[in-house]
């Protein structure tokens, strides 16, 4: 090869060497068919749709959906043209999450020997034995039901949070049973005592459990709604920011009465630690007792009444709670929410007057005063 054609075959090299690679070709994944490239299909059963069976739409969990052999009440199928590996995994793992939700809850039932339905939401736990229950024209079953009242106690709490700007940071459970029987089983196995009326066990992770006893106007809906109320309002205000073993009374049965009376419009859920005889302040308009009281100023002292213990409140003592509430709340909302604050954290009404409005129990006694007179005042 002579010389001249050495450097042409060099140089050729050289070209080939430097020039860029040609680009690869995008091949496309195939899509299947069937199902879109999901890998999942609808599943045909429909018995079990959260939509038809729970009513709600808020995130939640529900074990009579979740048993549904099929698809755990995911309404999902793995594609069995295209058998795709990871949806099939993703499916797996939620459907396994379901199952063992299922039989943990399942396993306080068993306990109790006691049919419960179970609903969980990100603020509460129901458990629900009542097998009919009727609000309005329709009858339901345990299921409907269940999700019913989940749905009230959320109400309550987004209640709750506007007026104090906190939710707790645990999860609350509420207890339906059938009967003062059932209530029972329930006290003496899981809660440490045995009542067949309404009991509450206070802390971060409060639990009540009630039935719809007729001797207390609840076995009717709205009836049995306004003590739901009551009770999620006393969990709430319990297990927020802090546990107080001993919070002052005053303040946590006047936020559950406020909250019954703010969406009932009166009051009919009593926490007694001892049975007290009826009296005309039970069943009284209270906005109406109130303002004869204080426009005679024959009201009890705020200073006295925020100094006694449950089992000496009154239902006139109840009243005040409720009316002080009432006006902190009411007049200067976003001080409250302070005055919670602190009243959680140092239970102690003197300085959380002190904190959040800068007055004393004397100051805030007058203030409430003229404030009832303008407000209770019937127009």
């Amino acid at each position: 090869m002579s010389a001249g054609s050495q450097m042409l075959f060099l140089l050729c090299a050289l070209l080939l060497v430097a020039a860029p690679l040609a680009p690869a070709q995008n091949v496309p994944k195939l899509s299947c068919g069937t199902c879109k490239g999901t890998g999942l299909l609808p599943c045909p059963g429909k018995e079990h749709d959260p939509k038809k069976m729970c009513g709600m739409t808020t995130p939640h969990h529900c074990d009579v959906v979740y048993r549904a052999p099929c698809c755990a009440g995911t309404m999902k199928i793995p594609c069995e043209r295209c058998k795709d590996a990871n949806a099939f995994a993703t499916l797996e793992a939620e459907k396994s999450f379901r199952h063992q939700w299922v039989e943990t809850q399942s396993a306080f039932g068993k306990d109790c020997a006691i049919q419960f339905v179970n609903v969980e939401t990100d603020h509460f736990l129901v458990r629900w034995s009542i097998p009919r229950w009727r609000v309005g024209n329709e009858t339901m079953g345990r299921n409907k039901a269940s999700h019913v009242f989940i749905k009230r106690c959320e109400e309550v709490a987004t209640k709750f949070e506007k007026i104090t700007g906190i939710l707790p940071a645990q999860k609350q459970s509420l207890y339906f049973t059938d009967s003062g029987e059932e209530n029972m089983k329930v006290t003496l196995v899981k809660m440490g005592g045995g009542r067949r009326s309404t009991f509450r066990f206070y802390g971060m992770a409060g639990q009540v459990v009630q039935w719809p006893d007729p001797i207390g106007g609840m076995d009717s809906d709205d009836g049995y709604h306004a003590h739901t109320v009551h009770n999620t309002g006393h969990l709430l205000v319990q297990s927020a920011i802090a546990f107080q073993m001993k919070l002052a009374p005053w303040l946590d049965e006047g936020m559950a009465h406020w909250l019954e009376r703010e969406q009932f419009g009166k009051q009919r859920t009593y926490c007694f630690q001892e049975v007290q005889a009826k009296d005309s302040w039970m069943d009284a308009d209270w906005k109406k007792k109130m303002y004869g009281e204080v426009f005679g100023r024959d009201e009890d002292n705020f200073a006295s009444v925020s100094m006694r213990d449950l089992d000496r409140l009154t239902y006139r003592d109840r009243a005040h709670g409720w009316s002080f509430v009432d006006y902190l709340i009411k007049n200067e909302p976003e001080k409250f929410k302070t005055f919670f604050s602190v009243m959680k954290r140092k239970n102690d009404t003197k300085a959380a007057l002190d904190e959040a409005y800068g007055i004393s129990m004397a100051v805030f006694h007058e203030n409430w005063r003229a404030w009832v007179l303008k407000n209770y005042v019937t127009k």
